[in-house]
């Protein structure tokens, strides 16, 4: 065993509402405002995962505090893992869940960090769609994928 200090990593979860527009399939997301990281783009409901908190209890807790809307846990689908190396050189261990029950009107609740939201298909996400959650959609509509990896370094041939 190597004597190295043990990273440090982060969690954070993703709440991907879903239902059937007028046009099929659609999928609930948010853009940025104020933050500091990806302004300007769309992301999900997401949240960091709290001290003695339960990736689900996140969801749920994220989902009515940024949408206003209320989620049952165990109407949750796991969607997708990602291990994400994130510009701001931070690890991230991402919980995606796809849900398709909610009671409330979804509503921007947090005019503070995110200034719209917008329904749109899979695979026709607005261009100002940050890139991993563009990935990750992708992952769990188009090609269908538990567990990827995002914004790592290419790895380098074994031995150099």
């Amino acid at each position: 065993m190597s004597n190295a200090t043990r990273p440090t990593y982060r969690a954070a979860v993703y709440v991907i509402p879903r239902r059937t527009g007028a046009d099929g399939e659609e999928i609930l997301l948010f853009r940025r405002f104020n933050t500091g990281f990806g302004d300007g783009q769309f992301s999900t409901i997401a949240g960091h995962v709290e001290e003695g908190e339960r990736v689900t209890e996140t969801a749920v807790r994220e989902a009515a505090e940024e949408a206003g809307i209320g989620i049952d846990p165990a109407d949750l689908a796991f969607g997708h893992i990602l291990h994400r190396h994130s510009a701001d050189e931070m690890v991230y261990f991402d919980f995606f869940f796809v849900v398709d029950r909610w009671t409330g009107q979804p509503g921007v609740m947090e005019p503070h960090r995110c200034d719209g939201m917008a329904w749109a298909a899979p695979d026709n996400l607005p261009a100002n769609t940050l890139p991993y959650i563009h990935h990750v959609v992708q992952c769990i509509f188009s090609q269908p994928q538990p567990f990827s990896e995002h914004g790592w370094p290419a790895p380098q041939p074994h031995g150099q």
